[in-house]
């Protein structure tokens, strides 16, 4: 399995409180990043400037997510690849371990990353998560 989900049950997911991925050595991002665009209604588009250019991005939630651990993932490269604004306002804990090809949580600078209430990170690895870099 290289990814956990497709786009159209992401926004399905909105009980989600804990996810817990760990020692899956095929597994290369958490959201599936190929899909045809034109069937994901349920994916709400906004409009972001970054250096005075609009650009669309798709924003993702996952309001009731409190922890989230990523553990002992061979390949794993990161949360998602494409254009999203991603968004945990409800995540607290963070714990990275063992994510050995995982440089950044989302792996295009374009990404927009929202965790107004992360209050612990763990992480075993150099990892970026948004704009700042995570040393162990």
């Amino acid at each position: 399995m290289r990814y956990v989900l497709p786009l159209t049950v992401v926004k399905l997911l909105i009980n989600l409180r804990e996810l817990d991925i760990s020692h899956c050595e095929m597994l290369e991002e958490i959201i599936e990043p190929e899909q045809d665009r034109a069937e994901i209604k349920e994916v709400e588009e906004i409009v972001t400037k970054k250096g005075g250019e609009e650009m669309a991005m798709e924003k993702i939630e996952f309001p009731q997510l409190s922890d989230l651990a990523l553990r002992s993932l061979t390949n794993f490269t990161g949360f998602c690849s494409s254009k999203f604004e991603l968004e945990f306002p409800s995540l607290i804990r963070l714990w990275i371990q063992s994510c050995r090809k995982m440089k950044t949580f989302c792996s295009r600078p374009v990404c927009a990353l929202k965790i107004p209430n992360l209050g612990r990170i763990d992480c075993s690895d150099d990892i970026v998560i948004g704009w700042s870099p995570i040393k162990p």
